[in-house]
């Protein structure tokens, strides 16, 4: 019977495995190339990140599209990007304390999820070695909740792709 109820419990985990990457690989579905000109119907100020061919990514307020290049406006000075080296631009929200600090917020709420845990835990245990899970709970909480805040960032800032080079894989 314990054998059974182990593989059922490995082929419920492999199951929530496999819908939980069913459901992220959705959120980088593909995106047909851009015209170029689209770019140039965002408003001034709309918060823009421009995706160099290189990887490296420059946020700011989008400024003005020129024939062969973007330029915004980062930390005060105008930025421009040659089109030929730029992959995508994307339109994004200003940030909040969710996206400046996520492993901040993150590891508090997970601590505070893993001290609710570990009281709850503490006040069935009468071995007299139940307050150990109060703080296992809470540090175990505390690094989850940082790792679910840096990995949703990404996943969480998506906008709207404005522009995508064609030569983009």
């Amino acid at each position: 019977m314990t054998a059974q109820k182990s593989e059922g419990g490995c082929l419920l985990w492999l199951l929530g495995v496999v819908i939980c990457l069913g459901a992220l690989s959705g959120l980088h579905a593909e995106v047909p190339p851009g015209h170029w000109e689209k770019v140039g119907q965002l408003e001034q100020g709309t918060c823009t990140r421009v995706v160099l061919m290189d990887g490296e990514r420059r946020e700011g307020g989008f400024v003005e599209l020129l024939p062969d290049s973007i330029v915004i406006l980062s930390d005060g000075n105008r930025i421009a990007f040659e089109k030929s080296n730029v992959r995508e631009v994307r339109t994004f929200e200003p940030p909040s304390i969710w996206k400046r600090r996520p492993g901040l917020v993150g590891t508090g709420i997970g601590a505070g999820i893993g001290l609710a845990v570990g009281a709850l835990a503490y006040q069935g245990d009468e071995s007299g070695w139940g307050w150990a899970t109060i703080p296992m709970a809470t540090l175990i909480g505390a690094g989850s909740g940082l790792l679910v805040g840096k990995v949703t960032r990404d996943l969480t800032s998506v906008g709207e792709i404005v522009y995508r080079a064609a030569d983009n894989p």
